[in-house]
């Protein structure tokens, strides 16, 4: 559905997520998931390892200049999207058990 410089986002990521972020919309944890990506292979172009859970926690408290630096991360990321199976995901947490 997902990837980002080769790193695949499954619907079983989406999922547990969406279920941390009970408040954004698809779109943006779909962009959660593309910067938590984007950061991490940043990180691993200089030899260190960032963990997903404190990427997430890194993306969800950038602000300001920290988030104009995950859009350049972003910009400068091979980014493909399968829109037909993103338009289908769920919208909340409570959709997701619904199908």
């Amino acid at each position: 559905m997902l990837l980002v410089d080769q790193r695949r986002l499954t619907l079983s990521d989406y999922l547990a997520l969406r279920g941390q972020l009970p408040h954004a919309s698809k779109d943006e944890v779909v962009w959660t998931a593309s910067a938590i990506f984007a950061l991490q292979q940043e990180w691993q172009s200089q030899g260190k390892m960032l963990d997903p859970q404190a990427a997430l926690k890194l993306v969800r408290e950038s602000q300001g200049e920290g988030k104009r630096h995950l859009e350049e991360l972003l910009s400068h990321a091979v980014v493909q999207r399968n829109e037909h199976v993103l338009k289908s995901l769920p919208e909340s947490p409570a959709e997701s058990y619904k199908k």
